[in-house]
């Protein structure tokens, strides 16, 4: 999680966009609405929840997918980046995207 976490910040995504990113990875609003509610004061937290949610739930999580979402938030610099990028995911990243099945 920390990975991701640290390639958003690395690419200046807003944590304030953190629910529309949710959006786009398929995570249900009342998921990505609990999170909001939660930390109302804390963005950092509410993206946090949600790239932890999404990996944990979402058996088709990968890097590609991190980069579709982006690109419909209007991050298309950042997606194209992950699909260019020659920067190689950390172990347990990798491990944890593999297992959830594509990249």
């Amino acid at each position: 999680m920390l990975e991701v976490i640290k390639f958003l910040k690395k690419h200046n995504f807003p944590t304030v966009r953190a629910g529309e990113l949710g959006n786009g990875l398929g995570l249900d609003h009342n998921i990505i609405e609990d999170f909001t509610t939660n930390n109302p004061t804390n963005p950092s937290k509410v993206l946090m929840e949600v790239v932890n949610y999404w990996l944990d739930n979402d058996l088709k999580a990968s890097w590609n997918r991190l980069a579709e979402a982006l690109d419909s938030c209007g991050y298309g610099n950042a997606a194209r980046s992950i699909t260019g990028s020659t920067e190689s995911p950390s172990t347990d990243t990798r491990k944890h995207l593999s297992n959830a099945s594509c990249d």
